[in-house]
């Protein structure tokens, strides 16, 4: 009998954990033509202003969920991914331009999201990212997502569901200069 109960309890740990892991995503998507970035920020190359903009359709999306989500908040996150990272230049000191353009914004209702959970979608952000130099030539491009779906105790908190997918977003943009294979030479920035 209590060996029936520990192999239950250990199968309901698991399959919880596969739950909260399947709950949450983000991802990038590249261009063929920016497949790979054709430059990276570095020290030497840093990103010197982050701007983040919505579409009319997200800015629509995020006035109807009571402003739960922030473009603000986002750059924020963004710029502390990128700080952390070496990336980001100092105050001042110039370097390349991050664009991002918020496109898709999803925020579940408080009460769907403990109501519902899963079962109510997902609070969602998507975005497209162009980095250029000082001339305004796009040195790379690509698109961002990230989704929260938790529900109960684990996604009845607004800044919770918001605050992950702000720092989702800002790793995997941080994540496309960090990570081996995903971006190019300095040279690029330099033409």
């Amino acid at each position: 009998m209590i060996k029936q109960a520990g192999k239950a309890l250990r199968l309901t740990v698991a399959l919880c954990a596969v739950l909260a892991l399947a709950g949450c995503a983000s991802g990038v998507k590249r261009t063929e033509e920016h497949k790979t970035a054709l430059f990276k920020p570095s020290a030497e190359f840093p990103i010197g202003q982050v701007n983040v903009s919505a579409t009319r359709e997200a800015i629509e999306k995020i006035e109807a969920a009571k402003k739960k989500f922030d473009p603000e908040l986002l750059r924020g996150s963004i710029m502390t991914a990128l700080s952390g990272q070496r990336l980001l230049a100092a105050n001042g000191q110039g370097g390349l331009v991050m664009d991002v353009v918020v496109t898709r914004v999803r925020v579940r209702s408080t009460f769907n999201a403990i109501m519902w959970g899963a079962m109510s979608g997902n609070d969602a952000v998507e975005g497209e990212v162009t980095i250029k130099d000082i001339t305004g030539k796009v040195l790379d491009e690509f698109a961002v997502t990230a989704s929260y779906a938790l529900g109960g105790f684990a996604g009845g908190q607004d800044a919770t569901r918001t605050g992950w997918l702000y720092e989702a977003f800002a790793k995997e943009v941080a994540a496309q200069y960090t990570t081996p294979g995903t971006g190019g030479s300095k040279a690029a920035a330099r033409k």
